[in-house]
């Protein structure tokens, strides 16, 4: 299924919908029905649609595939299956239009059949589609499908390949990890995410105030900026993402890893209750008993602008891709936006935020391994890449590719979000992390209603995310 532009862009919140059912089902049932495909050398037109203008328009893509696809072999005719994941309409047009045939002149051996998928639905196709041995050859993977995957033997393994490949060292360094499970490399990374700070520019000038840097920055200015009609707050400080999904942990993480904090510490154990935890939802927890930020924001579904965006909060930790829904849905205000780079705990501190990563990664058991891996790292040239992610809106994981990128040039603000990348890093990886991210959501949210103290709640995420662990 293509879906419509802005309903796609705050993907990463699909996980809350169903996800602890989906780790407990994991490579545990029989394949789904194959969803429209898109063929190369004679493709046909997009599968399904729900139509929607595209947000912007991708660069002219190569007639001809690049020198370095082109040089790959392959030992004979051979099919891939590619799911591309979350593919917009205007993505389609682009792969069926001018990509797969590009590729098919380059690669007349190798046909190219491209599957589309909602995000929503996805890890449960590819577990389904592993366990009965009809996983695509080749599939965008979201964040944390890594651990999950690669511990069930469903990804092959491709360091040696990685080690050969030219485009490998312009891959954002701090990146790589998010494709690595016991050291070994089961995925490409493909595009980014990042997740920094936006604010209401018109509301800081007119108080006087700067961009936020420091945690208390932030509060300060949160303090000044909050509107409210007796008790009842009616613009936040600040947006701390409370919605119907998993969003509330992420800007917990974000918090813990300013604080010097990870998930786990060097012996593999859950550490939350440290002292860098305690540090970050202390903080979190702050804005809410001081009536700084309030449980009543609550965003509905996931294509409705940002509260910072509509005015509705001073500031937001916002995803790239929000912004650029902002764009779309809120263009009236988009001109009052400002992004800054993630926050520092202190002054003596570096920024430090949370990325998420889209990645490419190859079924283990594909019978033509050499031609998915020719595929692959055709989709990974520039010229490729960079239209490809154009038409999401999304940051390629190619530095080279970013930095060209004219919807990146031309927004000040995703500007930001580019700087921003190299003070990011993922979510830790975990084949339980499905479920360990709900265990800290609910948790965070417990704390956020003041239904738990800070101390419990963290002692709670240790406990819980040890038996996730133990399985």
């Amino acid at each position: 299924m293509i879906q419509n532009y802005s309903d796609a862009l705050t993907r990463r919140r699909f996980l809350v919908m169903g996800s602890t059912t989906l780790a407990v089902t994991l490579l545990a049932a029989c394949s789904s029905g194959q969803a429209p495909a898109t063929s190369a050398p004679a493709p046909t037109s997009a599968s399904a649609s729900n139509g929607g203008a595209a947000a912007s328009k991708p660069t002219v893509a190569p007639t001809t595939a690049p020198a370095s696809s082109t040089s790959a072999s392959s030992s004979g005719p051979a099919t891939i299956e590619f799911l591309n994941i979350g593919a917009l309409q205007q993505t389609v047009t682009l792969f069926s239009d001018k990509l797969i045939p590009a590729f098919a002149k380059a690669q007349p051996s190798i046909t190219v059949h491209m599957q589309t998928i909602d995000w929503g639905p996805s890890f449960q196709k590819i577990s389904t589609a592993v366990a009965s041995g009809t996983a695509p050859d080749v599939f965008v993977m979201g964040g944390i499908f890594t651990d999950p995957l690669a511990s069930k033997g469903a990804l092959l393994q491709i360091d040696d390949r990685v080690a050969r490949w030219d485009g490998a060292k312009d891959i954002y360094p701090n990146v790589w990890s998010d494709s690595k499970y016991q050291g070994k490399t089961y995925a490409v990374p493909m595009n980014l995410e990042p997740q920094t700070i936006v604010y209401r520019k018109d509301f800081y000038q007119s108080a006087g105030l700067k961009p936020p840097e420091t945690w208390d920055d932030l509060k300060a200015a949160a303090t000044k900026l909050v509107k409210k009609n007796g008790s009842a707050v009616q613009v936040e400080g600040m947006d701390w993402n409370l919605t119907n999904n998993v969003s509330a942990q992420q800007s917990f993480i974000n918090l813990l890893y300013q604080a010097g904090g990870d998930y786990f510490d060097a012996s593999g154990k859950p550490s939350f209750s440290s002292d860098a935890g305690h540090k970050a939802l202390d903080y979190m927890v702050s804005f809410y008993k001081d009536n700084l930020s309030s449980t009543a924001f609550v965003r509905a579904g996931t294509n409705a602008a940002d509260f910072t965006a509509i005015g509705k909060s001073a500031t937001g930790l916002v995803l790239n891709q929000d912004v650029a829904s902002d764009k779309e849905n809120a263009a009236s205000v988009y001109a009052n936006l400002g992004a800054a780079l993630p926050l520092k705990m202190d002054a003596q501190s570096k920024p430090n935020g949370l990325i998420y990563i889209n990645k490419l990664g190859i079924f283990a058991k594909t019978k033509v391994p050499d031609a998915a891996w020719t595929w692959l790292t055709y989709t990974m040239e520039p010229d490729v890449l960079g239209p490809w992610n154009e038409t999401l809106l999304n940051f390629s994981s190619r530095k080279s590719v970013t930095d060209a990128a004219s919807f990146v040039k031309d927004d000040p603000n995703l500007k930001v979000f580019d700087d921003a990348i190299q003070y990011t890093k993922p979510q830790s990886q975990h084949p339980a992390m499905f479920q360990i991210i709900q265990i800290l959501n609910k948790a965070v949210l417990n704390a956020l209603y003041l239904r738990a103290s800070v101390d419990d709640t963290l002692k709670s995420m240790d406990s819980q995310v040890a038996d996730a662990i133990k399985g």
